[in-house]
């Protein structure tokens, strides 16, 4: 996977994740519950600022991300520019 696109599925990601916090109609398709005032998941806690990461997620995170765009891209297959098909007028050999 590509650089390019390991970053476009992130900004994805995190534009869905917006979306989600942002729309009470879509929240509520994900959790029935949701407008409950106990309701508690990761995207009401985000919206109300209430994610802290304490010092081993930090490291977590920061090692998920090194590791996700430190990967080398795969490389390309390369295909040979020489037609190797038989001629029209040639069939098979004869035995």
């Amino acid at each position: 996977m590509s650089l390019d696109v390991r970053a476009l599925l992130c900004l994805a990601l995190f534009i869905t994740f917006q979306l989600f916090a942002t729309c009470g109609a879509l929240h509520n398709r994900i959790h029935p519950d949701s407008a409950d005032p106990q309701h508690s998941c990761a995207l009401t806690l985000w919206t109300q600022g209430q994610v802290s990461l304490g010092d081993g997620m930090i490291a977590l995170v920061v090692f998920v991300a090194l590791l996700l765009f430190s990967l080398p891209p795969l490389p390309t297959p390369v295909f040979s520019s020489i037609d190797c098909r038989l001629r029209f007028s040639r069939g098979p050999p004869r035995f």
